[in-house]
């Protein structure tokens, strides 16, 4: 999804449809921002709820890298005998639902793709500064496009 965003950026921007070089690159920062808050729930595994003091933390969190992109954007719940699972849509919106059947098909697909990935919070420091600087990589091209086509 990180490299999926980079590309939605490029596409805006290509298209003409930021009103400004500064606005591309503000939403380029606020991007930049949020990987590094991202980053640093990688390295303590744990979701911080103070973004402006990420040091305040808050449950643990366990975030996985894949190298397949999936194309559903989705949250598995299960709290006591709550069992949903929210799906983003194209636009901002999103949908759950708590049928049990769709749940249970969901969470096997997710752990059968879990066992595929690997854990990148708490651990796999080598593979979370690779994965990290392969993100920022992109991020930082793209800027460089967007300054260039002045």
């Amino acid at each position: 999804m990180v490299l999926g965003t980079i590309d939605q950026i490029q596409f805006y921007w290509d298209a003409g449809m930021f009103s400004s070089t500064s606005s591309a690159l503000a939403v380029c920062e606020e991007f930049r921002l949020l990987l590094e808050y991202v980053q640093h729930i990688c390295m303590t595994g744990r979701k911080s709820d103070d973004v402006e003091h990420p040091t305040i933390q808050g449950a643990k969190i366990d975030l996985y890298y894949c190298e397949i992109e999936i194309e559903k954007v989705f949250v598995l719940v299960k709290v006591g005998d709550l069992k949903r699972v929210y799906m983003g849509q194209l636009t901002l919106g999103s949908m759950y639902t708590e049928n049990q059947d769709y749940y249970q098909e969901t969470e096997e697909w997710l752990n059968a793709t879990i066992k595929k990935s690997n854990l990148i919070s708490e651990v796999s420091q080598t593979t979370r500064h690779q994965v990290s600087k392969k993100f920022f990589k992109n991020l930082v091209q793209l800027e460089t496009k967007i300054k260039s086509d002045l």
